[in-house]
């Protein structure tokens, strides 16, 4: 049973992998100067909760996000001007988004920005359509079924499993069963001068007729009795 408990915990634990990454994405892009050179050393700063701040090395990115609408800020200094670009994001499927920035001078409040905070409230930020580059994704109720599947399969193992292990167990104690009947035989025997009948017998241990003849001819295939025809009954005597 704890076998059981153990496995259908580990299943419903895997069922939760494939629901959590159908709900999320790889955004990724570069950044681009003015003139439309990659630029290098930028910060993206993305308003997920608590915020994330990127540095961009060599000009191009690439982050895992999940659904959701995010405010994203890419900020770039050649040590003499501040430039800045900045895109309002909805991700709604899984996959792959490419998103590229252009970083242009920053006018008025952006000047004040800095590598350490970015102040989204005042930023006017436009919406930026995201095309979805590859849908070549596993839909969510493909995973389902996968994952509905695989429980389904583990169960039927472990049900079959068990089952077995507690017909083994059974066997077992059949045979322990049939030996102590045995022993309880040979007992009364004993204590009645290893001579009496088979009817005095099957009252004294309130057996059926049955039983104590399976039982009788057990033992005298083992050798432990032999049985003899008196009238229209049987005297068992211990060898």
């Amino acid at each position: 049973m704890r076998e059981m408990q153990k496995a259908v915990a580990f299943f419903l634990l895997l069922m939760l992998v494939p629901l959590h990454s159908g709900f999320g994405a790889t955004l990724k892009g570069t950044v681009y100067g003015p003139s439309l050179e990659v630029v290098n050393n930028s910060i993206m700063v993305i308003n997920t909760t608590p915020q994330q701040t990127i540095v961009i090395k060599n000009g191009s990115y690439s982050i895992e996000l999940g659904n959701g609408t995010y405010k994203i800020m890419v900020y770039y200094s050649d040590g003499t001007e501040n430039y800045t670009d900045s895109s309002s994001i909805s991700i709604v499927d899984n996959g792959s988004y490419q998103v590229d920035f252009i970083v242009l001078p920053s006018i008025g409040e952006e000047d004040n920005i800095s590598k350490d905070v970015v102040d989204f409230s005042s930023v006017d930020f436009p919406t930026q359509n995201i095309q979805d580059s590859n849908k070549g994704g596993i839909p969510l109720y493909v995973m389902l079924g996968i994952t509905v599947l695989l429980f389904g399969g583990a169960v039927i193992y472990l049900r079959r499993k068990m089952s077995g292990a507690a017909r083994i167990e059974k066997a077992n104690e059949t045979a322990v069963d049939v030996k102590e009947d045995l022993a309880l035989i040979l007992r009364v025997m004993e204590e009645n001068g290893g001579r009496i009948t088979q009817k005095e017998l099957r009252t004294t241990l309130h057996w059926s007729e049955a039983k104590l003849s399976l039982a009788l001819t057990e033992l005298e295939s083992m050798g432990k009795v032999k049985r003899i025809k008196q009238g229209r009954g049987n005297i068992v005597l211990l060898k």
